[in-house]
């Protein structure tokens, strides 16, 4: 039987809050833009793209983003440059870690928000820095066993087609 072991967020990511800017201000004049990530649970949280801010680096794609209201705890890993609305956390991993590893953690990080946190209540924007954990299997070592995460997803089936289609078709 695989061992788990409780991991902070925090040891495997830094955590922001996000850009905080309002959709509503944003501009798509330009053909210089970059992906919009709000707390919606569709289309790999992207709503919009936007034109880019002067002074204002996107966030890379690789990140993680989670929705901290709205559609609360939805977990995407970005394709694309992006900047982010209102209370989308940012999660930028602190080793490198490939899509599939990725995707494995960004389904567990989702399952233990909408389990645990909700709106008005015990709102996960207070934990996600401070307490957040998530259980990940662990080599003998006690280190997350990432050859595991990976093979568990690139196993899944049609695995290949649903990643063609996040990083092909957002908006």
């Amino acid at each position: 039987m695989k061992k788990w072991k409780e991991f902070s967020l925090t040891d495997l990511f830094t955590v922001d809050y996000g850009n905080k800017f309002d959709g509503n201000k944003m501009t798509q004049e330009t053909s210089e833009r970059v992906a919009f990530v709000t707390r919606t649970a569709k289309n790999n949280g992207v709503s919009m793209f936007v034109d880019t801010l002067d002074g204002v680096e996107p966030y890379p794609a690789g990140c993680l983003t989670v929705a901290l209201g709205g559609s609360i705890g939805c977990t995407f890993v970005q394709t694309k440059p992006f900047y982010t609305g209102q209370n989308v956390s940012v999660l930028n991993p602190l080793v490198e870690m490939n899509a599939e590893q990725k995707l494995f953690i960004s389904t567990i990080i989702q399952n233990e928000a909408q389990t645990k946190y909700t709106a008005f209540g015990r709102e996960l924007n207070k934990y996600i820095k401070r307490s957040f954990t998530i259980k990940l299997p662990v080599t003998e070592s006690g280190d997350p066993d990432w050859d595991m995460m990976t093979s568990y997803i690139r196993n899944l089936p049609n695995i290949k087609n649903i990643w063609n289609f996040i990083h092909n078709n957002t908006l």
